[in-house]
């Protein structure tokens, strides 16, 4: 509506708008609100990047650059998610932790989801104005209380019960899918910076499992080459 630069004024957002930025908001969120259960295969495997192609544009005569493509290994994207704390921070948008005290669902998410959309090789190539809009707009969507997040009362529910191999839980029998002991994302952030620092907590990013989300897919008995 403004332009990226900022420099188109005057113009008001339609509710059609304002509807669909927010529904596009929900489906993100809830993208995000299972991130400690995904962060892991997208360290390990990466993801497939659909470049959004203005009209008249031929993706084969397009630099990686002008398709916003980051190249990224399993140690980069490792390095990142641990960067910007991708995986507790779906435990704290699931169970609704940013609510248990005042202002953390301003403050401290802002920096949680900053952190995560300041990172090229999970997020794109984001201008700082965009991200800015971003944090903004997927803030208004978490405080909405929304149903449609499936956070808080309205997760779904998964395994509670740690067994050998589990994707619920990491080695050490800790749930994924709580905070527990680790802190809040974006609370500790030192002013001035965009990442948190000094944080060391439990991850399973080194392990490197055979078929995870086929296995998960695959009724059971089944071989995922099957």
């Amino acid at each position: 509506r403004v332009g990226n630069d900022l420099s188109k004024k005057g113009g008001c957002m339609t509710n059609d708008c304002a509807a669909n930025i927010f529904n596009a908001g929900i489906r993100i969120m809830k993208c995000l609100g299972w991130a400690w259960q995904w962060a892991s295969w997208w360290v390990h495997f990466g993801d497939n990047w659909e470049p959004f192609l203005e009209e008249g544009q031929n993706e084969s005569n397009m630099t990686k650059a002008e398709l916003k493509i980051i190249d990224s290994t399993s140690l980069s994207r490792r390095a990142d998610a641990r960067k910007c704390r991708l995986a507790p921070l779906g435990a704290a948008l699931r169970n609704r932790e940013y609510d248990k005290t005042k202002g953390d669902d301003c403050n401290a998410l802002h920096n949680a989801l900053r952190a995560i959309l300041s990172v090229p090789s999970l997020a794109g190539p984001l201008t700082k104005a965009e991200i800015d809009f971003f944090v903004d707009w997927l803030g208004r969507v978490y405080r909405s209380q929304s149903p449609e997040l499936g956070f808080g009362d309205e997760k779904i529910a998964v395994s509670e019960t740690y067994s050998k191999g589990s994707v619920t839980h990491y080695k050490d029998e800790t749930p994924k899918y709580e905070l527990e002991k680790r802190p809040l994302p974006g609370k500790k952030l030192k002013k001035g910076e965009i990442f948190e620092s000094g944080i060391t907590e439990a991850d399973d990013y080194s392990e490197i499992e055979e078929f995870p989300l086929a296995m998960l897919l695959t009724p059971k008995g089944r071989s995922p080459s099957s």
